[in-house]
């Protein structure tokens, strides 16, 4: 059943390529790569494997990504049931978008060096491909992850939805007493080892918690300037999305393509979206 998402997953992320303005290509012009899952039955085969390969996994991580020479994405299956959003679901969704991402980056990079030199190749583990903005690299994972779980059997998801899981954990962002990111932080933030490193100082007793809150506002992110106000953003959105996938990444990025400004203005329309988004979480947690 965690075999048959690929296909799903595969096709929606063209979609969103495409209309990105970037190439959808064949498997074959991709090179023919394979996209690798292991999946364990449960947590204790998981930990085992890996301390036999000389390493661990901490208790909060049960899935990620090998972006360096391997290219696979490890997790283990919890076993849940076939809920409409279970955890399952999604963690195979997000890591397997990372797997994409990856290649698909791969790919444009290695196109846009073969305008200069035809003979160009581009390593796998080249820098470039990770890019420098963590709101794309984890929310857009986080994006595609939120994915409702229609018959696995028949390999039938609705992707691209509200993520039930993050919208709970964030709550309502007005209301909330608790630390949270601002917008400013979310957009720019550029790794893990930086965000774990502000985690720690925004809430010393608890940081695994802000850097899951930080998923979640990243994931409201994403989803808002999709789809949040009839598509207002959608346009500048996809943009950026095309000059992240070209390995054009970082914060001044995305200002750029958002047409942010600069001084005061940035400042004001940072401020403005993020109340915009504020009020989409809102709506999304309402009772349907």
């Amino acid at each position: 059943n965690h075999s048959k998402f690929f296909k799903c997953l595969t096709g929606e992320f063209l979609k969103i390529m495409k209309e990105a303005g970037l190439a959808t290509p064949t498997v074959k012009e991709m090179g023919n790569p394979v996209l690798k899952a292991f999946v364990f039955t449960e947590r204790s085969e998981f930990d085992c494997w890996h301390m036999r390969q000389g390493g661990g996994v901490p208790d909060g991580v049960r899935a990620y990504y090998a972006w360096g020479s391997n290219q696979y994405m490890m997790m283990y299956d919890t076993g849940a049931s076939a809920e409409l959003q279970n955890n399952d679901t999604c963690v195979a969704f997000h890591e397997a978008t990372h797997q994409l991402v990856h290649y698909y980056r791969h790919y444009y990079l290695t196109q846009e060096e073969r305008k200069k030199d035809p003979g160009a190749t581009i390593d796998l583990r080249d820098g470039r491909l990770h890019g420098s903005t963590h709101w794309f690299q984890e929310g857009f994972a986080e994006f595609f992850g939120a994915a409702d779980r229609i018959s696995s059997q028949a390999g039938e998801w609705r992707l691209l939805r509200p993520h039930l899981q993050r919208l709970g954990e964030w709550g309502d962002p007005v209301k909330r007493k608790a630390p949270q990111w601002t917008l400013q932080e979310v957009i720019e933030m550029k790794n893990s080892m930086q965000l774990g490193m502000l985690a720690a100082r925004k809430l010393p007793e608890a940081p695994q918690a802000m850097t899951s809150l930080y998923y979640a506002q990243a994931w409201a992110l994403n989803h808002y300037l999709y789809f949040g106000k009839e598509g207002k953003y959608r346009e500048k959105y996809l943009k950026v999305i095309h000059e992240e996938m070209n390995c054009r990444s970082g914060s001044d990025v995305f200002y750029a393509c958002m047409g942010a400004g600069q001084g005061e203005d940035r400042k004001k329309w940072i401020e403005e979206l993020q109340d915009e988004i504020y009020d989409h979480v809102r709506r999304l947690l309402k009772p349907r």
